[in-house]
């Protein structure tokens, strides 16, 4: 059973990257995001109740638009932001983060 339970969840898994990997276009989804002044929200993340510092950040090539992934190791929490200039937009956030990539080891 448990043969089939694993070999159910690759070919699934399989299947999703091939949907990725192929033209078949994507969907868009409006999921309602909350946003505020960029300054207010990471001075918040940072010194309020979550106590959450910047461990990733990247630029989008074509804008200005940045991103940030805010962590607290202690209690795990977590947020994702996107922001341009003086606006950010909280995309996600939550509880049960764990770093899956180590780097190459030196």
């Amino acid at each position: 059973m448990k043969k089939v339970i694993v070999i159910a969840c690759l070919f699934a898994g399989l299947m999703v990257y091939a949907q990725t990997q192929s033209d078949v276009p994507l969907n868009t989804l409006h999921k309602p995001v909350n946003c505020g002044a960029t300054k207010e929200i990471l001075t918040e993340l940072i010194t309020g109740d979550y106590k959450e510092k910047p461990f990733w950040t990247g630029n989008e090539p074509a804008t200005d638009t940045k991103y940030v992934l805010m962590v607290n190791e202690k209690s795990k929490s977590w947020t994702i932001l996107q922001y341009e200039g003086a606006s950010a937009c909280i995309l996600g956030s939550g509880v049960g983060h764990k770093q899956v990539f180590y780097g190459p080891e030196v």
